[in-house]
């Protein structure tokens, strides 16, 4: 079964700007051979953080080791900024969104590489890291019903 030009359409905008029409203003628009294409902001700049990462991987991974929390530091410039947009407290910007990715992205980065490298200590508490902060924006968007609202006025 063939897919539709619109569906292929839909799903590579789906899958690069994952936010609705909406949303446009959280995406960077990139015109490419003729074709203009909508890509998420954070998620650009955690593509970013994890290129940047590779050009000092040995240094990231030494740092992380030998300071494991720098796993959970990583992240809260992006939760912090999201959240408090979510919240309806302050508009981000998409400069702002791309530089809280770049951070995120190293922490990525880092979980990554101690899977491969076989730190599986540093890949459980990556991990532990990771859920923590899951948990913790699952229970203050279930308190507030802010994503409800989000969601709402986004699609």
């Amino acid at each position: 079964m063939q897919s539709s030009p619109d569906e292929r359409a839909s799903l590579r905008f789906l899958l690069l700007a994952h936010h609705s029409v909406k949303g446009l203003s959280h995406t960077i628009r990139i015109n490419l051979l003729g074709r203009t294409l909508y890509v998420c902001a954070r998620c650009t700049g955690v593509v970013l953080g994890f290129l940047l990462g590779t050009l000092y991987t040995n240094q990231l991974m030494m740092g992380v080791a030998a300071r494991p929390y720098l796993l959970a530091i990583f992240p809260i410039p992006a939760a912090t900024d999201w959240l408090i947009q979510v919240h309806g407290l302050r508009e981000s910007s998409n400069w702002r969104r791309v530089v809280t990715g770049v951070a995120l992205g190293q922490s990525y980065l880092a979980g990554l590489v101690a899977l491969l490298t076989g730190q599986f200590l540093l890949v459980i508490y990556a991990g532990l890291v990771w859920l923590m902060y899951a948990v913790i924006l699952f229970t203050i968007f279930n308190k507030t019903n802010a994503l409800q609202s989000y969601l709402r006025k986004s699609f």
